[in-house]
């Protein structure tokens, strides 16, 4: 997967947590299961731009 396309799914899966908390409620295991996804994509994103790629 490349810069752009986890960049993508950042943006991507941002919007699906802030729908998911505006319908749920920031503390439903929905938000937080999430939350949890984009955390793994950006801390993906962080590894690849600290190697130059």
């Amino acid at each position: 997967m490349s810069k752009t396309d986890i960049q993508e799914r950042i943006e991507l899966l941002r919007g699906e947590l802030n729908d998911l908390a505006d319908r749920c409620g920031i503390t439903s295991a929905v938000v937080l299961l999430k939350s949890q996804e984009l955390d793994k994509q950006l801390n993906e994103y962080r590894r690849m731009a600290g190697k130059g790629d």
